[in-house]
């Protein structure tokens, strides 16, 4: 069961992609490890052919972000760029800790390069 949360933000610019809008969202798989996604957005549309994921999950986890790995550092904190197909595009992020408890995250946005 996934649970969620968001707060609203807007204008935020993403490398050489806009984002129209962010919001934070918060993810938690049941018996899993917490994710934050900074941005993109659920339902974003992404100008641009790439997006930069930002979150924040337990420190030192593997994040898997559509296959892509990216450490986090010692706040938690992790960001990788991954590139867009233009249409919808599922990004799927994954955190597993130390002890193998996963969190995971999925996203949906639209991109229009």
């Amino acid at each position: 069961m996934l649970i969620g949360s968001l707060c609203c933000c807007s204008g935020f610019s993403a490398s050489s992609s806009t984002v129209l809008s962010s919001t934070t969202s918060t993810g938690i798989l049941q018996s899993g490890i917490p994710i934050d996604i900074i941005a993109p957005a659920d339902g974003a549309t992404i100008y641009g052919k790439s997006v930069i994921v930002q979150g924040k999950t337990t420190a030192g986890a593997v994040v898997s972000v559509n296959g892509n790995p990216v450490i986090a550092d010692i706040n938690g904190v992790f960001e990788i760029s991954i590139d867009l197909e233009e249409g919808i595009n599922p990004i799927d992020v994954i955190a597993t800790d130390d002890n193998n408890n996963q969190g995971e995250f999925l996203l949906l946005v639209s991109a229009n390069p």
